[in-house]
């Protein structure tokens, strides 16, 4: 039985079967996509010396639920908020950390709003340049967990009196 080559030697069947792979591949890499999106990760140590606070921007292109933040370098990460009310500022923890939106969202986590704050960090981070943080989060409630890792640039110690290190 004779082979129909192609072009390039392959024969029909071998180019319809690579076609098809090349399909399956493109189309698993789009649905393989993170849904949340972090940029200019960067974390600040404190003082005490055991806690630090985490700046960045995040970007979600639909809900996402249920969203945490982990470090090898830390106890434990928290997502915090400074409230201002009747001349008092408070920080209260965000224990339902979510992103609802419709469109493509952008949330700012900033010093003197919402942060992260890192407990128990350990001692080698000062002679770090990066450290890596890992979010995961839903894509519905109680959904299965997807997670994506971002080195965060940790920076010089606070300039401000706005930072939310004050108060911690």
């Amino acid at each position: 039985m004779p082979i129909d080559v192609m072009r390039g030697g392959f024969p029909r069947q071998g180019m319809r079967t690579w076609c098809a792979l090349a399909l399956v591949a493109s189309t698993t890499a789009v649905q393989a996509a993170p849904a949340l999106a972090v940029d200019t990760a960067r974390v600040r140590l404190g003082s005490p010396p055991d806690s630090a606070l985490a700046f960045m921007q995040l970007r979600a292109g639909r809900n996402l639920f249920d969203i945490r933040v982990a470090s090898p370098f830390a106890a434990s990460v928290a997502v915090r908020e400074m409230v201002r009310a009747g001349g008092q500022v408070t920080i209260e923890p965000v224990p339902d950390f979510s992103m609802k939106t419709q469109e493509t969202a952008t949330l700012e986590l900033a010093p003197g709003h919402r942060h992260l704050l890192l407990r128990g960090v350990k001692p080698g981070l000062r002679d770090r340049r990066q450290i890596p943080l890992t979010f995961t989060y839903a894509l519905e409630p109680g959904g299965r967990r997807h997670s994506i890792q971002v080195p965060a640039r940790l920076i010089g110690p606070r300039r401000g009196a706005d930072d939310a290190l004050d108060i911690h």
